[in-house]
């Protein structure tokens, strides 16, 4: 699709949100984002520090964006492995350039397309910050669950409301992220973190931790 910078930077200010009616408009938006500031984005602490992994785990990240959490997690954790995917390619290149700058590339897999088309299982699938940029989070929180192995964990940050430009589609309270987890299989049972933290000079951020028994 040719899709030029003026679009892209008419669709972040357009209530109507233009790039979430087909796919081929919503890819091409991100490759257009991935030009911009967003590749700078590094790893937000705050957000972020509550996940925790286990030994050796296999790790899925849904939204790498430019691979900030990508590297930490390998910095943190030598012994996981770790597979990057994101709707851009602009974004996989910049998620494949700071791991092997960071000399772990041996650890990392990566894929460039939509989520709702991914198949596979992982002891942990990550979706922190994607929710609110997708087309619709029902088919995309679905196949996250299907991937999650037994024992496995679902990790999910999101905003509580929508903010800033129309990158943001959406907020999901805890609330409705409840509700959404309900329609794809998750027992309340299985829900062992579901609340609204402050967010420190942004907005709240709902967080889930949803463990498959």
């Amino acid at each position: 699709m040719d899709y030029s910078n003026e679009e892209y930077q008419s669709d972040l200010t357009n209530p109507d949100m233009p790039h979430i009616k087909t796919r081929d408009r919503f890819q091409s938006f991100y490759d257009q984002c991935a030009q911009g500031p967003a590749k700078d984005i590094q790893y937000f602490a705050q957000r972020m520090d509550w996940i925790v992994f286990g030994p050796q785990a296999r790790i899925i990240e849904l939204g790498c964006c430019s691979g900030h959490n990508v590297v930490e997690w390998l910095t943190r954790y030598p012994d996981v492995h770790v597979k990057a995917v994101d709707v851009s390619q602009g974004f996989i290149d910049e998620t494949r350039r700071r791991v092997e700058a960071a000399g772990m590339g041996d650890r990392v897999l990566y894929h460039t397309g939509f989520i709702e088309d991914l198949t596979g299982t992982y002891t942990d699938v990550v979706l922190t910050e994607t929710l609110e940029h997708v087309q619709d989070p029902l088919p995309v929180l679905r196949v996250a669950w299907s991937m999650v192995d037994e024992g496995g964990s679902l990790w999910i940050t999101v905003p509580s409301i929508r903010v800033g430009t129309y990158s943001h589609v959406r907020g999901i309270n805890p609330q409705e992220l409840q509700e959404l987890l309900l329609d794809v299989g998750v027992k309340l049972s299985q829900v062992k973190v579901l609340d609204k933290v402050s967010d420190p000079g942004t907005i709240f951020s709902t967080r889930c931790l949803a463990v498959k028994d």
